[in-house]
């Protein structure tokens, strides 16, 4: 009898391992996607920069218009749906 409680013992203990490394993957993996989400955003900020950086002094009020133009777009479009 004794050798089974000492394998179902094992058991339990191998199976609370396993979760807990679950556990730990699965924090890792969601860590790692905040980290792609926010270098996208960085490096699209920077692109964007780059782009308003290159305009025509003018220009960047023509591009600031269809930005609160496209913005009101959006949000109308989540009021709809």
């Amino acid at each position: 009898m004794s050798n089974f409680n000492s394998f179902f013992e094992k058991a339990r203990f191998i199976a609370n391992s396993a979760g807990k490394k679950t556990g730990e993957i699965l924090e890792i993996s969601k860590l790692k996607l905040k980290i792609s989400q926010i270098r996208a955003s960085i490096e699209h900020k920077y692109e964007l920069k780059l782009l308003i950086i290159k305009l025509p002094p003018n220009s960047f009020y023509i591009l600031v218009y269809y930005y609160n133009v496209f913005n009101a777009i959006v949000n109308y479009l989540k009021i709809i749906f």
